[in-house]
């Protein structure tokens, strides 16, 4: 399969360490799209569910090894930290080594000269901000769910009954609510008008999507839990929302 090559890749939200993590997506979206620069958009390392990064499953522990070969080789990584990635916002934000920058937020400068905020977006929910410890509760108990949805369609599948998607039903319920109270749409991109800026990229809701209002852009690069999506910029600097799967 030939190799997409693009300005910059937005891609948000891995949750390695997770259960939900679709690590072999990710890996094939990674080893067939090139850039010049890589926004890692928050929520990268599950922090709230791993607590010894070098013990995530093999596959996942390969994500982050791609990664850093791609910044060995030149592509500038930039790592923008959700609420996911726990302490270490106060450990990293604002370190930089080598071709990788850790930051909570920066901008991004397209080729046709627009203006994108880059952030992931959990500073402007609201319902993240006074509930945290609910997040974390129901955030444990949907990977529970994800692992035994697992083991129930490895079963379905040996008796040829389709499969079932219980996690993802339930989150979708939650994560309705959550945008709901938040409005995390609204608030990013009123701070991107704020602060100058013609577009934000941003994740953390798991739901990829693209609005546009009083000329401000808005682009929210999904998930690899769910969705598998990114955002690119092609040479002309038009920015695109893309979904991937993982090719035979």
């Amino acid at each position: 399969m030939a190799t997409h090559k693009y300005n910059a890749i937005f891609i948000s939200d891995f949750h390695i360490g997770s259960r939900g993590c679709r690590a072999a997506e990710l890996l094939d979206f990674l080893a067939h799209n090139e850039s010049d620069r890589l926004y890692l958009v928050g929520d990268i390392i599950d922090l709230w569910m791993i607590k010894d990064v070098l013990r995530c499953p093999q596959d996942q522990a390969d994500v982050l090894r791609a990664v850093l070969t791609m910044a060995g080789q030149g592509t500038q990584v930039y790592y923008l930290l959700g609420n996911h990635d726990g302490n270490l916002r106060r450990m990293i934000n604002g370190i930089s080594l080598g071709n990788v920058h850790v930051s909570e937020r920066c901008t991004h400068t397209t080729a046709d000269g627009r203006k994108v905020l880059v952030v992931h977006g959990d500073m402007y929910d609201s319902f993240v901000a006074r509930w945290e410890w609910l997040c974390r509760l129901t955030t444990k108990a949907y990977h529970y769910m994800t692992w035994a949805n697992e083991l129930a369609n490895k079963l379905l599948g040996r008796l040829r009954m389709g499969s079932l998607r219980l996690s993802t039903s339930v989150k979708q319920r939650a994560k309705t609510m959550t945008i709901r109270l938040a409005n995390v749409e609204n608030r990013v991109m009123e701070e991107a008008r704020a602060t100058g800026c013609d577009a934000v990229i941003c994740g953390h809701i798991h739901e990829p999507g693209t609005a546009e209002r009083d000329g401000v852009l808005y682009l929210n690069a999904g998930d690899w839990v769910e969705n598998c999506t990114a955002v690119v910029e092609h040479t002309d600097g038009r920015l695109e929302l893309i979904s991937w799967s993982a090719r035979p």
